[in-house]
């Protein structure tokens, strides 16, 4: 679970960062009527393609990590309260106990 938010967050972090590079980068220096192939900005014909690529691989990765980010469970589970009700159930200790050792846990 760790590593697949630390690869979610790493993903997120190299679309962010690639879409900033190429806003900060891209010269609109040409004027309309030039002779250039890229769309008002200073890429040549496949470099054009592969930035557009990028870019929507960018915007995919980014809607897909938020996506997945909101979708995940919270692991928060107390495994001390787990093991106490298990406990419970089994007729190990009885509710009075129960309700004394959940309130020392809970009030950790």
């Amino acid at each position: 679970m760790k590593r697949s938010k630390g690869l979610i967050y790493f993903l997120l972090s190299i679309s962010i960062g690639y879409l900033f590079y190429n806003y900060l980068s891209t010269d609109y220096g040409y004027g309309m009527m030039s002779h250039h192939y890229g769309y008002y900005d200073n890429y040549s014909g496949i470099e054009y393609y592969l930035n557009t690529g990028l870019v929507v691989i960018s915007y995919l990765l980014i809607i897909i990590c938020t996506i997945s980010l909101v979708n995940m469970k919270k692991d928060s589970t107390n495994y001390a309260l787990v093991i106490l009700d298990e406990r419970l159930s089994k007729g190990d200790i009885s509710i009075d106990e129960y309700k004394n050792i959940k309130e020392v846990i809970n009030s950790k």
